[in-house]
Parts: structure tokens; sequence; C-alpha cells
């Protein structure tokens, strides 16, 4: 990932903007949220390297199955974090809020299997 791609990209995408609200106010919310879209894909094409070292690790230290459900549980709270932030952007604070639950919501039922083997493991540790 190139910082200053991303830096030039965002400044011509600020221009844009404000280009665009004082043409036609109405669709500055769906100028930013395809800026935003744009950008998040340029964001996680750069990310897919450090995902597969990341991944090859796990494999070896042999926690792959844990570090598969961190992997999606950071998946999750940065979609649901960049979804809210559109929404806010575009004055929907309480659709938002929704976004951000549901994505802790996600989390957690994507967690509840690792909890259950720590119960297991608690409880033959106790008898």
């Amino acid at each position: 990932m190139d910082i200053l791609t991303v830096c030039a990209f965002s400044l011509v995408s600020l221009c844009v903007v404000v280009l665009v609200r004082q043409l036609r106010q109405e669709l500055v919310p769906l100028t930013v949220a395809a800026i935003g879209i744009l950008m998040l894909g340029y964001l996680l094409v750069s990310l897919s390297p450090v995902l597969a070292f990341i991944t090859d690790t796990a494999k070896q230290s042999g926690l792959g199955g844990y570090f598969s459900v961190l992997v999606k549980a950071l998946a999750i709270a940065l979609a649901c974090q960049v979804c809210a932030e559109i929404c806010r952007d575009c004055g929907e604070n309480s659709l938002a809020s929704k976004v951000e639950l549901a994505g802790k919501i996600g989390i957690i039922i994507l967690s509840l299997p690792i909890l259950q083997q720590l119960l297991l493991m608690a409880k033959e540790m106790l008898q």
C-alpha cells in the first residue's frame, strides 16, 4: 500500500465532494459512500500480503482454528466500522448504531465455539 496514493486519492475525493456539494447537494451522500467503498476496496487489496503472512504463521503455530475466528472477528469489526462511518457521513446516526450493534452480536456469535471449548477445558481441569 502506498500511503501517498491514499492521501492523493483522499484529497482528490475531497475536491469532488466539495464540488458536488456546491452543484447538487442531494448527491453528496452517494458520492461520499462511493468514495468510501472505492477506498475500502483499495485498502483490502493492500492487506492481502499481511493476511497471507499471518495465516502462514498461525498454521505453523498450530493455532489455525483460533486464528481464523480472530481474523473473521477482525473483518466483521472493520466492515461494520466502515459501514457505520458511511452511515454517519450520510447523517444516519441511528442506522450507524444498528450496524455497530449487529457487528458486536456477530462477533459474539462467532466466538461462542471458542468460549464453549474454554469452559470444557476449565471443567476438565476442575475434575
